[in-house]
This record gives structure tokens, C-alpha cells and sequence, in this order.
């Protein structure tokens, strides 16, 4: 696991205990907490720091709102489980996380991801009112988009990531950026 802090930096890590240093002469001592899917670190003072894999895709961005949805997919197996929803496989996690890369490079935006039936991610872009992006991930590892445009619904259905990001995804989300 790599370390993703907002502020500071890590200087040193050892044993599910690291110290970060705040650039302020302050040091901060917390505990790592970790399961299959999502880590988190939490300080002595009740503040939490999120941690990242070191599988995530770089984004060149300082963006709160990738990290949330990043989250949110390496959380998907706990939810599924609690929902009662057949649970994702770590393939179609990781086809997910590439998923989500591409779409975020090409429209920066809150996305929520949450597990559906079957093993399948779905993707929700956030959009402007009555419209609806949604992309799902199955485990086959095909890609569906669906979209709700000037009461249209519309849908494509792609066998690669490479093949994704065609005309009619890019401007589905262009036509319904808030």
C-alpha cells in the first residue's frame, strides 16, 4: 500500500503505526487500519487520512472528488455483501478502476460507484437534473452506457476499454456536465 496524504508527508511506517510529518513542526502518530478492499488511517486525535493502492491510476489532478469515487469502488465488496448482492471479483475491480480513469480524465466530476446484481460496477456520473449518465461494469468485462438525454434513453454496449471512449460516451458526458 502506498500512502495518500491531503497534507505532510510520511516519515516513517512500521508495524500498522506511521508518523507524518505536517510541515509545521508537528507530528502526527496513527494506526493503519486495513481489510481486502479499503485502508484507511486514523490519528490518535480521531482524524482520518485516506490510503490508497498502490494499483490506483495516477491522475494528474488534485481532485477530492476521484479519490471519493476511488474509494467508494474499493469499497464495493463490503457493500455488496451487506446488500446481499453477489459480491464483484478483483477483476472486475481492477476493470472498473480503468473505467472510472478514463471517464474522469475526460469529464472531471463526482462519479458515485456502487455494486449491482450479478458482479456488476455501475458508474453514475453526476449530471445536470433529468439527465442520467450510467456506465456498468460486468464480469465478462464488458462495458454498458447508458444515457437519459432530452428524454431519450439510449444505450452502447463495449468489449473493451480501448474501443470505450467513443462519440457517443464522450458526448453523453459533455451534454450533461453540471
Amino acid at each position: 500500500m502506498s500512502i495518500t496524504t491531503i497534507s505532510g508527508r510520511t516519515t516513517n511506517f512500521r508495524q500498522n503505526t506511521f508518523l507524518t510529518d505536517t510541515g509545521e513542526g508537528q507530528t502526527n502518530v496513527a494506526r493503519f487500519e486495513d481489510d481486502d478492499i479499503t485502508s484507511r488511517i486514523v490519528g490518535v486525535d480521531g482524524s482520518t487520512w485516506k490510503v490508497m493502492p498502490r494499483s490506483s491510476p495516477t491522475v494528474h489532478v488534485d481532485s477530492e472528488i476521484f479519490t471519493d469515487a476511488l474509494l467508494d469502488l474499493y469499497d464495493v465488496k463490503r457493500i455488496a455483501e451487506e446488500e446481499g448482492v453477489t459480491i464483484p471479483v478483483d477483476e472486475t475491480i481492477a476493470y472498473t478502476e480503468r473505467v472510472l480513469t478514463l471517464l474522469y480524465r475526460t469529464s472531471p466530476r463526482p462519479y458515485s460507484v456502487y455494486p449491482m446484481l450479478g458482479g456488476d460496477i455501475g458508474i453514475d456520473a453526476h449530471t445536470l437534473p433529468e439527465t442520467k449518465v450510467t456506465v456498468i461494469c460486468d464480469p465478462a468485462q464488458t462495458i454498458h452506457c447508458l444515457t437519459y438525454i432530452d428524454d431519450t434513453l439510449d444505450q452502447r454496449t463495449y468489449d473493451s476499454v480501448g474501443d470505450f471512449l467513443d462519440e457517443f460516451v464522450v458526448n453523453a458526458l459533455r451534454d450533461t456536465n453540471p
